[in-house]
């Protein structure tokens, strides 16, 4: 008896321990997250240079070319709490929110570090669809603690 209830005390812990793991592998943290704390604070931000390139394609779709690069004489140590290395969030002409891409995909949940050396690059691209007529902007940024190497540019469709 003593035997079946140590067995069922493990299945239940597996099962719990299985589903702890599945719901947070699609889980992003936040600038509002411990993490803030690393990475250098204000002086990083100075040191990295965000810019993009946006490209209109057919059916309502950008295609952006997000580059960070180094541009400070020293290497910049970067640390991401999960896969997603870069992130944008995008605005009607309005101010409001359309899509942020780090609620719509999924990321593995191993931290990675980086490093990047004196004006050396990070590139991301992204592809924006179904996007109707009008003027959008999207903000740009690291997947870091205080958004680093944020830029901002605007587009119409």
């Amino acid at each position: 008896m003593n035997k079946r209830l140590i067995v069922r005390s493990m299945i239940s812990l597996w099962i719990g321990m299985s589903i702890l793991v599945i719901t947070g592998c699609g889980r992003t943290l936040t600038s509002e997250s411990p993490i803030d704390e690393m990475n250098g604070g204000e002086q990083m931000t100075e040191q990295l240079l965000g810019d993009a390139i946006i490209s209109n394609e057919k059916n309502g779709s950008v295609k952006i070319v997000y580059t960070v690069k180094n541009q400070s004489e020293e290497d910049v140590e970067l640390t991401f709490p999960n896969g997603l290395k870069a992130d944008y969030i995008l605005y009607d002409e309005a101010g409001n929110k359309k899509a942020k891409y780090s609620e719509d995909v999924f990321t593995t949940m191993a931290v990675e570090h980086l490093t990047l050396h004196p004006e050396e690059e990070l590139t991301h691209e992204f592809v924006i669809r179904h996007l109707k007529s009008g003027t959008y902007s999207v903000t740009l940024f690291l997947n870091v603690a205080g958004k680093k190497g944020k830029v901002t540019k605007s587009f119409t469709i």
